[in-house]
C-alpha cells in the first residue's frame, strides 16, 4: 500500500523501468495524485513516453489496488517487468 500511495515511489519506477526492459525512454515520467468522481477512486497516476510506446500506472489507494500497463511496439520479456 505505501508504494502504490506514493508520488516519489512510482516517479522512480516509471524513471528506472524502460532502462531494466530495454526500452528508450524520450520524456521524465509524469506522475501526480489522482482524485475521481468517486470518493475513494483515488490515487496516483503516471506514465512516461518511450520510443517505443508508454508505460502507464493508476492506483487506488482507497481499494489497495493497481493497474499497470507496459504498452510496446518492441517485443520484451514480461518476466523482467513483473521482477
Amino acid at each position: 500500500h505505501e508504494k502504490i500511495a506514493s508520488l516519489e515511489y512510482v516517479w522512480n519506477f516509471l524513471n528506472e523501468l524502460p532502462d531494466r526492459i530495454g526500452m528508450t525512454k524520450i520524456t521524465q515520467p509524469y506522475v501526480f495524485p489522482y482524485s475521481g468522481l468517486v470518493p475513494e477512486d483515488k490515487g496516483i497516476t503516471g506514465t512516461v513516453i518511450i520510443a517505443e510506446s508508454h508505460l502507464t500506472f493508476h492506483s487506488f489507494t482507497e481499494k489497495d489496488y493497481f493497474f499497470f500497463d507496459v504498452f510496446s511496439c518492441k517485443p520484451f520479456e514480461m518476466d523482467n517487468v513483473v521482477r
